[in-house]
């Protein structure tokens, strides 16, 4: 099946932007999104006239910087809007997080095609593949893509889809300065994409995860980037080595299927507190700064309790240095009897 041109939308919400109204969106989905879990199965994706919903009220623009008109929550914020909508609907709630996240990897584009993406509004769904399955070729004018990935979760709604290529030149891997096989990842218009009617699925069923294929198509060098070294081509704390964090958007959406879903924000750790660890702390050490009590000043920081286990979780930055700095640890809950 062949997707259609990339649709743009220019949605708006009244001001201020927070989670507070996103969240307000939500419940008034709710119930509209628990009666209809049968038919996301049946049809093995998220219809479109609920996407449409999504994008009313802002879903697919939390972390897009509000230079483009989008909200730029806070990674806590965004973690409890992604949570609370996979607490309705698994696949809602999937499909939702990687919209949410590969925003976040766009940011990695040349600026002038990040404005292109988002020049008719900020609620354009991204989705992709981070699986290496394809080649990119350097030919003039950019790079011939090929390939095959799986487990492109929302690639029947998406605007543009990015996935990661291995480069080679005469057949031929091209490494690295470090001898390793060079990877790059692309973001393309939807509408150069194939998918194939792949999805199915026992779980999860409602996300049309499918193959995506594209052959022998031109991509402009504007259109790569540099997942693992690249720089983020807007300013903020959000997007300076937003990498490290990824693994947290995964695990909002997956604590809120676990049977223990009576889960609550709570106020942020201290040392002073019982059974206190202090948070691994992941990044740049030298671009961040810390006060005396061992928490850096922070741009949000939460504590996620389960049954037997609690998660702390946090982002913090150095304006001075434009740095960014993501926690996170994992302990007993001292709550848990057993």
């Amino acid at each position: 099946m062949r997707l259609q041109s990339p649709r743009l939308h220019s949605h708006s919400l009244p001001l201020p932007y927070t989670n507070e109204t996103l969240l307000a969106g939500i419940r008034e989905l709710a119930s509209e999104i628990t009666s209809r879990a049968a038919e996301f199965e049946a049809g093995r994706r998220i219809p479109q006239d609920l996407i449409d919903r999504l994008r009313s009220i802002g879903m697919f623009r939390i972390f897009v910087p509000r230079s483009h008109g989008g909200m730029e929550l806070p990674l806590p914020a965004g973690l409890e809007v992604i949570t609370a909508l996979a607490r309705l609907d698994g696949s809602v709630g999937w499909t939702s997080m990687i919209a949410c996240g590969s925003s976040l990897f766009a940011t990695l584009l040349p600026r002038g095609t990040y404005d292109r993406i988002y020049q008719d509004g900020p609620d354009v769904a991204i989705c992709g593949s981070a699986q290496p399955a394809g080649t990119a070729e350097p030919v003039a004018g950019g790079f011939r893509i090929n390939g095959r990935w799986p487990f492109a979760s929302g690639c029947m709604h998406a605007d543009w889809i990015g996935a990661v290529c291995k480069v080679v030149k005469d057949g031929k891997p091209v490494v690295d300065a470090h001898g390793k096989p060079m990877t790059r990842g692309f973001m393309i218009p939807a509408s150069d994409w194939t998918i194939e009617d792949s999805w199915y699925a026992t779980g999860l069923k409602g996300t049309g995860s499918h193959h995506i294929t594209i052959r022998d198509t031109l991509v402009p060098e504007t259109n790569m980037l540099d997942i693992e070294n690249g720089t983020a081509c807007v300013p903020g704390p959000l997007y300076q080595g937003f990498q490290y964090f990824l693994p947290l958007l995964h695990g909002a959406s997956r604590l809120a299927w676990s049977p223990a879903r009576s889960m609550n924000w709570s106020r942020s750790p201290t040392p002073e507190d019982n059974n206190y660890t202090r948070p691994r702390q992941f990044g740049n050490p030298r671009r961040s700064s810390s006060n005396s009590a061992g928490f850096p000043p922070a741009l949000g920081r939460r504590r996620r309790f389960t049954r037997c286990k609690r998660l702390t979780i946090g982002i913090t930055h150095c304006p001075e240095r434009s740095g960014a700095k993501v926690f996170s640890s994992m302990e007993r809950n001292p709550r848990c009897g057993s």
